[in-house]
């Protein structure tokens, strides 16, 4: 993949040469008052000359001057003859089916710019460029489509030279063309503090990551995706803890007790599976009360759930787990109660069973659920999951990075 930076503003030339970009973009559209020629031989590197409306004047002074590439839309590639030329589609809106994409390809269509309004957009973008490797450019605009920038298949991508001089929306800059990318898999999760998160310890350890929210309906295809595009690391969180296990190469010891998988690690495209859970559950409740012998109660029945279940009994706790059935005729007594469910409007057990002296723990941090209004009512100790998210995010941070972070420190 050769890198190649657009040319925004003309007073950039000098510095651009002085990257380690292959080729530098003159993008005629952007100018006023030029002379082509003369900012043409100002490149010391390849130049892409783009041209973006049918001037026949500008055209022919294009080919004469020889670049490297000559990049047109696709309407005007009748308009032309010249050796080296990108043909270009771009849809702003929408990424089309593979096969409409695929028939522009074989119409002589070579760069692909398509906007990417959901993660599973980028499957297309991969199967281009598995079918095309090193002979298209095939890219998708916004932050979900920056994975296809970084893909080694691209004959060329393209990076700005610092963040406000980008040319589409989700470009990365010089700097970032070996980035490492992370996310969130899950579905329905836009409220997540995981990228602020995350993000704050890759710029505390400079490390060249970038940490997205991956929301899908369909979790095959999603693993497709982070396969094919060889992503860094990933957070699983609920629909998906327990299904994402049969998609994976490996399981550590952890994962095997617990039945659930809360963070994935990519070692050479070979996916590992880890949960952090029963460690963020645990030293969270640790900083408010001893875990030895005491009765837990858990609510609900999945990865969350069981991993609570795995870290409270390695600290001596009898731990219960209670389904949605068995949490309506509960009455019995207990030191902590967890609510591992994702109910946060409704009170699943009766309030009355709630006394003083109890640890009342909703692993929901978002916002302030009912369980823990009523149970502020009684005096209890009432612990939302914000600790929880920070102590499993820093095993987290460890896995991927081999680097300590303390997320305490941080407002969430």
């Amino acid at each position: 993949m050769k890198i190649c930076i657009p040319i925004i503003n003309l007073r950039d030339i000098k510095k651009a040469n002085k990257t380690k970009a292959d080729l530098l973009e003159l993008r005629t559209d952007l100018y006023k008052n030029y002379n082509l020629k003369n900012i043409f031989y100002k490149c010391h590197k390849p130049a892409i000359i783009t041209i973006k409306k049918n001037d026949q004047k500008l055209i022919q002074e294009a080919v004469d001057l020889k670049p490297a590439y000559i990049d047109i839309n696709f309407d005007l590639k009748n308009k032309i003859k010249y050796n080296n030329l990108i043909i270009s589609y771009h849809n702003y809106h929408k990424t089309p089916d593979f096969k409409f994409l695929d028939k522009l390809i074989k119409k002589g269509v070579n760069k692909i710019a398509v906007k990417i309004n959901k993660v599973e957009d980028n499957l297309i973008i991969a199967k281009l460029l598995k079918k095309y490797p090193d002979k298209i450019i095939a890219l998708g605009m916004g932050e979900l489509g920056i994975m296809t920038r970084l893909d080694k298949r691209n004959k060329i991508s393209f990076f700005s030279l610092n963040k406000v001089k980008k040319t589409a929306p989700g470009q990365l800059t010089i700097g970032q063309k070996n980035l490492k990318l992370y996310g969130i898999i899950g579905k329905n999760i836009q409220y997540t503090l995981s990228p602020q998160m995350h993000n704050t310890g890759f710029r505390q350890h400079k490390i060249n990551a970038l940490y997205q929210i991956w929301d899908t309906n369909n979790l095959k295809i999603m693993i497709q995706i982070f396969r094919e595009f060889h992503l860094a690391g990933a957070s699983v969180t609920v629909p998906y803890k327990e299904e994402i296990m049969k998609y994976l190469n490996t399981i550590n010891h952890d994962v095997k007790k617990i039945g659930a998988v809360n963070t994935i690690v990519n070692k050479k495209n070979k996916l590992y599976g880890y949960n952090t859970d029963w460690y963020g559950i645990t030293e969270s409740i640790k900083k408010y009360i001893k875990i030895k012998n005491k009765k837990v109660i858990v609510l609900g029945q999945g990865g969350a759930a069981k991993a609570a279940k795995y870290g409270l009994e390695k600290y001596g706790a009898q731990v219960k787990l209670l389904n949605r059935e068995a949490i309506k005729n509960f009455s019995g007594n207990f030191d902590i109660l967890i609510n591992a469910t994702p109910v946060s409007d409704k009170l699943l057990i009766n309030k009355k069973i709630l006394k003083k002296h109890q640890v009342i723990f909703d692993l929901i941090y978002y916002k302030k659920t009912k369980l823990l209004r009523e149970a502020e009512k009684k005096g209890c100790i009432v612990m939302s999951g914000l600790d929880m998210l920070r102590y499993q995010g820093e095993k987290q941070f460890k896995l991927w990075t081999n680097k300590a972070i303390n997320y305490e420190k941080y407002a969430l």
